[in-house]
């Protein structure tokens, strides 16, 4: 499928490169893997997983797994993996991720590969599960994001394929949106409703604030674990 920039491009699609290693996981598989214990962090990242990693079981590992997941995401010969990486360090909901992250985000230079354009844009989401904890930082930083010249502002110099300049800094204010659904907190709705009532929005970001006030809401009454160990056709 071809996508232009400009064009609408559904959550799902956009964040593919996120959502499919674990948002919702498969259920019954992380049951049954934590019913045999945790496995290390390089484990959980690097096996197989049809179904991707349960937001259960990588929200498990908690604060002490971050050096090593750190350690991991500055490992290249991971880079195939990185994305899972900053997906399993948002779900821990630390705030001592959420600068690592950002610098990991703006390291960046040139042009990349897709395996780590697709880890870029898990930065957002993955601080929108932190700021789900009560981080400010991360929700200034994924409320910043949802302004079209915040690539600039934040100094990021890479690309990939057409993803340069304000093409990135479109595709990241996407993220940067499904990030305030994640997060599920009150101040996170707000500033989705203010971007839903301001008449300068993008008219092709719309149908995404829709749906991530949507996630949003379902989070704030379901609760993450509910909503992030729903079993998906």
């Amino acid at each position: 499928m071809t996508t232009r920039i400009g064009s609408r491009l559904p959550l799902a699609f956009l964040l593919s490169a996120f959502a499919w290693v674990g948002v919702s996981g498969d259920l019954a598989a992380g049951q049954a893997r934590a019913e045999q214990g945790p496995v290390d962090p390089r484990t959980l990242v690097t096996r197989p997983a049809i179904h991707g990693i349960p937001y259960s079981e990588a929200r498990a590992y908690g604060r002490q797994a971050i050096p090593a997941l750190l350690a991991m995401l500055r490992d290249t010969s991971l880079e195939e993996y990185w994305d899972k990486i900053i997906y399993v360090l948002g779900c821990i909901g630390d705030p001592a991720a959420t600068a690592p992250l950002m610098d990991f985000l703006k390291s960046q230079r040139g042009e990349i590969s897709v395996q780590t354009f697709r880890a870029t844009l898990a930065v957002l989401p993955a601080l929108g599960h932190i700021a789900r904890g009560g981080d400010s930082a991360a929700l200034t930083t994924i409320t910043d994001f949802t302004q079209a010249d915040q690539w600039q502002k934040a100094g990021l110099a890479f690309s990939y394929s057409r993803y340069r300049g304000e093409a990135l800094g479109e595709v990241l204010g996407r993220t940067a949106i499904q990030g305030l659904g994640i997060t599920g907190t009150p101040e996170a709705l707000g500033v989705l409703y203010s971007l839903g009532s301001n008449p300068s929005l993008r008219p092709d970001w719309r149908d995404n604030v829709d749906e991530a006030v949507s996630l949003n809401l379902r989070i704030g009454l379901l609760g993450a674990d509910a909503v992030f160990s729903e079993v998906q056709p």
